[in-house]
């Protein structure tokens, strides 16, 4: 006789139950599921319903790792935002906002004086040069 509550005969297997599948690989919701409606596939009702409950379930979690995917991205862009403008020259130490210094300092660690360079000689861009 068939245990419907402790060990419904749709969710056996030969030696191990859906359950014991789902925790020895210790699934979260959704992976979980989609494993018991592919295990369970054509067990309890159609074969296809089953199987497209677990498409249904394996859509979510691809969902999901796009929205966390999202999440991520935003999370590294506001620190980039975040990031101070000024930065000091670790040979001059004086501190250089990166418009002035176009760059350098964070990029090098020094400023454009330090290394040489000087303010376009047109005087009508901010762009730096080797000074010459």
């Amino acid at each position: 006789m068939s245990d419907n509550i402790n060990h419904p005969k749709h969710y056996a297997g030969k030696s191990m139950e859906v359950i014991d599948v789902i925790e020895a690989f210790d699934l979260d919701f959704e992976l979980g599921n989609a494993v018991k409606y592919i295990l369970r596939a054509g067990k309890k009702g159609p074969m296809t319903d089953d199987l497209e409950k677990a498409k249904w379930y394996i859509e979510r979690v691809e969902s999901n790792i796009e929205k966390e995917n999202m999440r991520v991205w935003i999370d590294i862009s506001a620190a980039i935002n975040a990031l101070p403008d000024e930065h000091k020259c670790e040979t001059c130490n004086s501190w250089h906002r990166e418009s002035m210094c176009g760059g350098l300092v964070a990029r090098y660690g020094k400023c454009a004086k330090a290394k040489g360079m000087i303010k376009c000689a047109s005087g009508s861009c901010d762009k730096w040069e080797a000074s010459k």
